[in-house]
């Protein structure tokens, strides 16, 4: 942690963040900053230790370190993205555009090119242009290329360019009212992003293929987010059946231990909660990037009929859509656990839990504190008023 004292000192008290210490090369930074050109000269700086042998340890890992080899971040991303993040970057400065030399030259101009040497030669830059155009994540206007509402997607947010591909060609042409919930989550599930989620599967069994890949049948999804989910080997088809069932039953309240149960029928010394819980928060990352691309490629240019906020909040929480307006107000202050019993007990309306006596909401969710709070969230919802017409930004006629 640096601290400015004078502009010619510098004191840094701790060197380490809550995950990691800062590296060499960042200390250099903090202890540059002592002394500033056109002020002084000179400038000191202090590293502050708590004993002789951290004193040892700080002298000789950071003031006689060398700084780490610099390393470009631009590198890491392979081609599809590289391309989509530079036509991003040439949208931000509002040009029309780069042609497909100009996109070339800026990519081998880079450091990150520098440090990987062939691997950004023109032609791998000229066939990512072409894959990115067959997508339609770029559009070309006559000799410049540009990215697409769609591309935009790719190139400003965090999601893997192959993953937005994978989505839009399981959501294209689809009108917005065949996006319901769990088209939605099917679509996800194509992702790379998921794709990397370890979920338990036995490979080798052929009873754990015919099951998942035939509970996501059940499903009726359309034709076209089965093709996507299918576009792989048959182990990532199952995983991918696996996680979505997952997700769904995560999603209607079934209890943990017979998830888990069902899930690892065929692999009885597996742990399957860490896998649902990460397939669930992985899903619910990628939730808003797949809405919106479905209503990018909408065959009615209408948005999916999934209320994503709803269905974000269940994704968290692991609860029916029925007791959502409850955890609206308390969200984690109860446990999954806690709307599930309160829903099994028959309370999962705001008319029956008013109803209820303090012992039966005790029962359900085992404590005090939790029934006092339930009872506070119905205070609080029933006060809310619906917004009249007068509070509207443009009022209604009168009647």
């Amino acid at each position: 942690m640096g601290v400015n004292t004078p502009a010619w000192s510098v004191v840094i008290a701790g060197l380490d963040r809550p995950d990691s210490p800062y590296s060499v090369a960042e200390y250099k930074n903090m202890v540059g900053r002592a002394g500033r050109l056109g002020f002084t000269p000179k400038g000191k700086s202090f590293l502050v230790a708590a004993s002789a042998a951290e004193e040892h340890w700080l002298w000789n890992t950071y003031v006689l370190g060398q700084p780490e080899a610099l390393v470009s971040r631009f590198s890491d991303q392979e081609p599809l993205s590289l391309v989509c993040r530079v036509l991003a970057t040439a949208a931000a400065a509002k040009t029309d555009g780069l042609s497909g030399q100009e996109l070339v030259d800026f990519i081998q101009s880079t450091f990150a090119a520098h440090q990987g040497g062939n691997k950004l030669d023109s032609t791998t830059v000229f066939q990512a242009v072409e894959r990115l155009f067959e997508a339609r994540l770029v559009e070309r206007i006559e000799d410049r290329y540009r990215l697409t509402d769609l591309g935009k997607v790719a190139g400003e947010l965090g999601i893997y360019v192959e993953s937005v591909v994978r989505i839009a060609r399981a959501l294209a042409g689809l009108p917005g009212d065949q996006m319901p919930d769990r088209v939605l989550l099917a679509a996800a599930q194509v992702s790379q992003e998921l794709d990397e989620v370890l979920f338990p599967i036995h490979s080798k069994s052929v009873k754990e293929r015919q099951r998942w890949q035939g509970a996501v049948q059940l499903q009726h999804l359309p034709a076209s987010v089965m093709r996507e989910l299918r576009a792989a080997d048959d182990r990532t088809f199952t995983a991918r059946c696996k996680r979505l069932s997952a997700v769904l039953m995560w999603l209607d309240g079934v209890e943990l231990n017979r998830m888990e149960a069902s899930l690892l029928q065929h692999q009885r010394e597996e742990n399957a909660a860490g896998p649902i819980r990460a397939t669930a928060e992985r899903t619910r990352d990628l939730l808003g990037v797949v809405g919106r691309i479905g209503g990018l490629v909408s065959g009615d240019q209408t948005e999916p009929r999934a209320d994503l906020n709803e269905l974000n909040g269940r994704l968290e929480l692991g609860i029916p859509s029925d007791v959502m307006w409850l955890a609206s107000s308390l969200k984690r202050g109860l446990e999954r656990g806690d709307y599930l019993n309160l829903r099994r007990a028959g309370l999962s309306d705001i008319d029956a839990l008013e109803g209820a006596d303090d012992a039966a909401l005790a029962r359900a969710v085992q404590s005090k504190s939790k029934v006092r709070s339930i009872r506070g969230a119905i205070v609080e919802i029933r006060s809310r008023k619906p917004l009249s017409g007068d509070d509207l930004p443009m009022p209604t006629p009168a009647e």
